[in-house]
């Protein structure tokens, strides 16, 4: 971490199930793969990209049994900046490029295709105080959807807390709420507003300094001004693990 630039790779699994009535295939078996090449990581300023690799498998429901095929490939990229304004309070900004490709694109109709070029602007006020409970963040986001068919293709801000609990030194959780305001302005029905407001806790615990184990619990209310199609409450639990090369 002394050397001026810093390479980081590192690997994810997980899969989560969901707990919505009829939502199976909402319930998605995930890998990435990422690479971050920071300069001066340990300086007051320091700049980077990350480059990464993220494929998804979705169960998709045969005859009451599991079954997964093949649901997205994504291809996260984008730099970074970090600028310490004092100890323990930085300020962040990081600009994400996420080009997409979803299988199910070959059997929708071209208003119904996911697939696109993501886009995601975000700046972040980080005050780690080395406390066991109060070690919060404050991120402004501005989330572009980017796909090609115009049903799902959306921008709008997202505003999120987070708060990262050392509760001991291998074990750490991070608590966000947030809250998003997505504008589909380009749909052939006629636009369609959201509010999303998520709260999720995040657990990591370290086995080793390079291999984590990872839990996630996540509550999503998510309102619409089309309700009978977009309007839902959705209960997930997540389990992965992370390796760090």
């Amino acid at each position: 971490p002394t050397r001026r630039w810093q390479f980081v790779p590192s690997y994810r699994l997980g899969a989560n199930l969901n707990f919505t009535d009829g939502a199976r295939s909402a319930e998605f078996v995930s890998q990435e793969l990422s690479l971050y090449v920071t300069r001066n990581a340990l300086a007051r300023f320091s700049w980077g990209v990350r480059l990464g690799l993220a494929y998804t498998l979705q169960d998709v429901p045969e005859n009451g049994s599991r079954h997964f095929s093949s649901y997205s490939v994504l291809l996260p990229l984008g730099p970074y900046l970090r600028y310490e304004l004092r100890p323990q309070l930085a300020l962040s900004v990081e600009l994400l490029l996420q080009p997409a490709s979803f299988f199910q694109d070959t059997d929708s109709s071209p208003t119904l295709q996911r697939s696109g070029l993501g886009t995601s602007l975000r700046a972040s006020l980080r005050n780690d105080r080395g406390d066991r409970w109060w070690n919060p963040t404050y991120s402004l986001v501005l989330d572009r959807s980017g796909t090609s068919g115009s049903e799902y293709n959306s921008i709008g801000p997202v505003l999120e807390l987070a708060n990262l609990f050392r509760l001991t030194d291998e074990l750490s959780v991070t608590g966000t709420i947030d809250a998003g305001f997505p504008r589909y302005s380009d749909r052939v029905g006629g636009p369609r507003q959201d509010r999303i407001f998520a709260f999720d806790l995040n657990g990591t615990y370290r086995l080793t300094p390079k291999i984590g184990l990872l839990a996630d619990a996540q509550f999503i209310n998510n309102q619409s001004t089309i309700v009978d199609t977009y309007q839902f409450n959705r209960f997930n639990l997540s389990a992965g693990a992370s390796y760090i090369f």
